[in-house]
């Protein structure tokens, strides 16, 4: 798509300036016509990028979720800790919170997951992370092209259900659920990039 909006763009722009320019006096309104039609071609593009997430900040929230996810699958406090730190601090150096409505969701979480004292209380923080970072990668685009996998178990989290992300495909739950208690199912596959 990326190569396709350029020459798209050039060829509406010639035209325009054929049949379209003449007939409009306002250069104003042309503009706008102008600004929609590009909009509307390169869309799916530009629309990744609104707001000024870029899909390299994309990949590193991934990134950290996806450590965090694989220490307390292993049941290692210290190191979800450590990733919960690091994703939290990634919104130092990224877009705004305002950028994507659960990015302030996934700051809070990861922040939490990083203060925890016990394993409990990071997988409590780490089941509402999950949702976010579901969210966030079904929206905006992403340069990793890996498929990730949305997993849902409903006996975790002392029976209340959640959801993790992640890249294997065969589930292996990060809430502690034994694999013969959580029987988690396979919701979705997860495949937006670049």
């Amino acid at each position: 798509m990326g190569a396709e909006a350029p020459a798209a763009a050039s060829e509406f722009k010639l035209m325009s300036d054929i049949l379209i320019k003449p007939m409009l006096n306002d250069v104003g309104i042309f503009r706008i016509l102008v600004a929609s039609a590009l909009l509307f071609w390169a869309g799916p593009s530009l629309r990744a990028h609104s707001g000024g997430v870029s899909p390299e900040f994309v990949d590193s929230l991934l990134c950290e979720y996806l450590e965090i996810q694989k220490a307390l699958r292993e049941g290692d406090l210290h190191t979800a800790r450590d990733h919960g730190k690091n994703l939290s601090k990634s919104f130092n150096r990224g877009p705004s919170e305002r950028a994507h409505s659960k990015f302030s969701e996934i700051r809070q979480a990861a922040h939490r997951i990083g203060k925890s004292q016990q394993l409990f209380a990071a997988r409590s923080e780490f089941s509402k992370l999950s949702v976010s970072i579901a969210a966030v990668l079904e929206d905006l685009e992403r340069n990793e092209s890996l498929d990730l996998f949305l997993f849902r178990c409903d006996a975790a989290q002392d029976g209340q259900g959640a959801v993790w992300v992640q890249q294997e495909r065969t589930a292996s739950s990060p809430y502690g659920c034994s694999p013969t208690s959580c029987e988690a199912t396979l919701d979705r596959i997860i495949n937006t990039h670049g």
